[in-house]
């Protein structure tokens, strides 16, 4: 899954990809507290990235990448992901 996580952000440019990580240190999910500011600082890879949301929303991270894309008006993306994302499970 985290591969999959890792191409869908390879997808986003720079500018995208720091609008996503500013959405991610927004977004709560249930009682889950968002990312950490600091842990996105520094322009943090995708890895990272992907690190950081498996760690702190497990199996609900393609999820939380899916909301998020579908907020920055990346339909298409966001329609990609939960596509393969049934397709691993």
């Amino acid at each position: 899954m985290d591969e999959l996580l890792v191409n869908t952000l390879m997808d986003l440019d720079r500018d995208q990809l720091n609008r996503f990580q500013w959405h991610l240190r927004k977004y709560k999910v249930a009682d889950i507290e968002p990312i950490k500011i600091a842990q996105l600082e520094d322009g943090a890879s995708r890895e990272k990235t992907v690190d950081l949301m498996v760690a702190k929303y497990k199996v609900k991270a393609p999820v939380v990448m899916q909301a998020i894309l579908l907020k920055m008006c990346q339909n298409d993306l966001a329609e990609k992901l939960q596509i393969n994302a049934e397709n691993v499970n």
